[in-house]
């Protein structure tokens, strides 16, 4: 990801911030691109407002990595707060693989990845209470999360691997091909 507006990091914090009131123990590890000037700022103004929110000890930033595997293997709930756009969420399908439930919002292409009530929670953007009340219900409810943690995995497998992908694309080529030729 990148550290860019549009992807919510600001509306993140503020359910970071109602969460810490309920419990100071839930973390937040963010991962995004701050190689440009651009998403370099916008990366500091999201470290002001953490100090601000007095979140220092809940919410990590981090730069860029593809070391994936090690970071799923330590997450439980992963999020997409996209506010403007989101072609597809595609760390959503990487948390999937792995059976990770996720909370998103109802932006762009998240909700065909994360079904709500299904492997996740899909949320209305700008709504901080309600996106923060249901990742205390994957918290809180082992039954639910085991739920949508199988779920994630079945419907990363059935509908996102990469065979799945690649017969995808042939069927879109092979139908140009007819319409073309």
């Amino acid at each position: 990801a990148n550290y860019e507006k549009r992807k919510g990091h600001e509306f993140a914090l503020q359910i970071m911030k109602y969460l810490n009131n309920i419990d100071s123990n839930i973390k937040l590890l963010i991962f995004g691109d701050d190689s440009n000037y651009e998403n370099l700022i916008y990366k500091n103004k999201i470290t002001y407002l953490i100090s601000k929110f007095n979140l220092e000890n809940n919410v990590i930033l981090n730069s860029f990595t593809n070391n994936v595997d090690n970071i799923l293997s330590q997450t439980e709930i992963i999020i997409s707060t996209s506010q403007e756009y989101e072609s597809f969420g595609y760390s959503i399908l990487e948390g999937m693989s792995c059976g990770i439930p996720s909370v998103v919002t109802n932006v762009g292409g998240l909700p065909e990845v994360t079904k709500d009530n299904y492997n996740g929670f899909v949320i209305k953007n700008y709504d901080y209470k309600d996106f923060a009340k249901k990742i205390l219900i994957l918290i809180n409810d082992k039954s639910i999360y085991s739920k949508f943690s199988t779920n994630s995995f079945n419907r990363f497998k059935s509908n996102f691997s990469v065979n799945k992908m690649i017969n995808s694309y042939i069927n879109i080529i092979e139908s140009w091909l007819i319409v073309y030729v």
